[in-house]
């Protein structure tokens, strides 16, 4: 753990490391293609509205300002952003599945109460101690959200959306034929 805080963590009067930059962006990236994934997951399982819209899209933003942005829209980058995490996941633990099976590492699924509370405590001590490099990577990561989505806003990708007509529509339209005939 010791290894991966000193590879990762930003401390006060260190520079930051290329490392942590990739790190930084890519984590950003899963993040931010993440929640927009989950966004759009759950507007789709809340079902649609008669004017086409979904109930939490509308309940969110009901004047639709919204619904067409980048920020809360899914690209194809997005898709292939959580594809390749989902890949990679995998891959590591079919990793640490191997290496748990030939004796070699730690199988997290086999600890006892007791073993859990103490890998716990370890890990939360070590956090603690290291604490202020824990908030200059957060900074620096919140940066790199922010910068994504800034950019995502200043390209400027909306889809353009048309709704279908309103009961609304075909009444007035309606009474404007009928009101000509007359």
């Amino acid at each position: 753990a010791d290894q991966m805080f000193d590879l990762l963590l930003i401390e006060n009067d260190a520079k930051i490391t290329p490392l942590q930059t990739i790190f930084l962006e890519q984590l950003a990236k899963i993040i931010s293609s993440s929640s927009r994934s989950l966004w759009s997951t759950m507007r789709e399982a809340s079902g649609k509205l008669p004017t086409g819209r979904s109930v939490l899209g509308t309940l969110v933003d009901p004047l639709g300002l919204w619904r067409t942005s980048p920020v809360v829209q899914v690209s194809n980058l997005d898709t292939k952003t959580i594809e390749t995490t989902r890949n990679l996941i995998d891959l590591l633990q079919k990793t640490q599945s191997s290496s748990s099976a030939s004796g070699s590492g730690l199988d997290v699924q086999n600890l006892t109460q007791d073993e859990i509370v103490e890998i716990s405590r370890i890990l939360v001590n070590k956090i603690w101690s290291r604490r202020d490099g824990v908030m200059n990577t957060g900074g620096l990561l919140l940066e790199n959200l922010l910068k994504l989505t800034a950019n995502k806003l200043e390209r400027g990708e909306r889809e353009i959306m048309f709704l279908p007509p309103t009961d609304t529509d075909a009444d007035s339209k309606e009474r404007t034929e009928a009101g000509g005939a007359s």
